[in-house]
């Protein structure tokens, strides 16, 4: 474990935990990812089963790019401070039943991530390591791109409300 931002960092087989200590930043992309779902939703396809902005749709979104650089010190640890570029950035709204097949982002050559923006869901299961990452405001992960995840199918009294990213290395 190591500390950034005051807390403990878990880094566990290649995926990284850690929890937004000011979740104003998650508040302003709740209400983002609302307005562009209600305006102009995907419904996504297979693995994905929920309500979804499109796949780029916050990659120049002013307060996706504050929650980069607020988390910096953990993408520079991440990337040994190697610079990247941002490949897709998206926000997705759970209700219902909604849930994610078991997925991973083989395209990427980077990192995936993933902030929960709500308390309420299954949160994220990486069978293949048996880690389970609970739903909370403010909490993130960054992963292996191709390791595989899922949420389970799940009874929403609430939205569930995530934003999901993939950024790659920039080559020399």
């Amino acid at each position: 474990m190591r500390q950034i931002l005051k807390t403990e960092v878990t880094f566990l087989n290649g995926i990284l935990l850690n929890q937004l200590e000011n979740t104003k930043i998650v508040d302003d992309l709740i209400e983002d990812v609302k307005y562009i779902v209600d305006n102009n939703f995907v419904e996504k396809k297979p693995p994905y089963f929920v309500k979804a902005t499109n796949a780029m749709s916050l990659n120049d979104n002013k307060n996706f790019i504050k929650f980069l650089d607020i988390i910096k010190d953990d993408l520079d640890f991440y990337f040994d401070k190697e610079k990247y570029t941002i490949v897709n950035s998206y926000g997705c709204v759970y209700n219902g039943e909604s849930y994610a097949e078991t997925h991973n982002a083989r395209h990427v050559n980077g990192l995936s991530g993933i902030l929960f923006c709500s308390d309420e869901g299954p949160g994220t299961i990486f069978r293949e390591f048996s880690f389970h990452c609970p739903d909370k405001k403010g909490r993130y992960l960054l992963f292996k791109p191709f390791f595989l995840h899922h949420d389970k199918k799940f009874n929403y009294k609430k939205d569930r409300i995530t934003v999901s990213f993939n950024l790659d290395l920039i080559p020399f």
